[in-house]
C-alpha cells in the first residue's frame, strides 16, 4: 500500500521538481506604522483601514517584501505584519489575471484574505493564520 505522500506526488512528478513550495517570513515586532494621509482614508481609531498593503518605498528594492495591516485595532495605532518571501515557486509561475497587475497582488491578497481565517476571532487578525497558529504552539 503506497504512503498518502506517493499518493499525491507519485515518482513522475517529483522527478520534476513537485511540490513547489513558497516560504514566508512574517514579522510583527517593529517600529513602523502607517497613518492616513486623509481623513477619507482612516478608519474611525484614525487608523490606515484594514487591508492596506504597502510594497514600495520603505521596502527593500532588492528583495520580496511588504507590509500588510490586515486588522483594525481595537484600540491606539495598528502595527502592520511585515511579511518577508524568501523563496518562491508557486506565485512566480503563475499567469496574473485582473483586477491584479502582477504576482504580488496575488499574493499580497491572498494572505489578506487568510487573516480572516484565523479560528478563535470573529474579525481579521494582525498576521496571517498560519504564522498565529505556529506562535501559539
Amino acid at each position: 500500500m503506497a504512503s498518502p505522500k506517493a499518493k499525491l506526488y507519485p515518482p513522475q512528478d517529483t522527478k520534476k521538481g513537485l511540490p513547489h513550495i513558497t516560504i514566508i517570513i512574517v514579522g510583527k515586532r517593529h517600529h513602523t506604522r502607517f497613518y492616513p494621509r486623509a481623513a477619507s482614508d482612516a478608519d474611525r481609531s484614525s487608523n490606515r483601514r484594514n487591508g492596506t498593503v504597502v510594497d514600495r518605498g520603505v521596502t527593500e528594492t532588492r528583495n520580496w517584501d511588504f507590509f500588510l495591516q490586515s486588522h483594525t485595532a481595537l484600540q491606539c495605532t495598528a502595527r502592520p505584519a511585515h511579511y518577508y518571501i524568501v523563496l518562491d515557486e508557486i506565485f512566480v509561475k503563475r499567469k496574473v489575471s485582473p483586477p491584479f497587475q502582477n504576482i504580488a497582488d496575488v499574493l499580497e491578497d491572498l494572505t489578506h484574505s487568510m487573516c480572516h481565517l484565523f479560528g478563535r476571532a470573529t474579525k481579521a487578525v494582525s498576521i496571517c493564520p498560519p504564522a498565529y497558529y505556529r506562535h501559539r504552539m
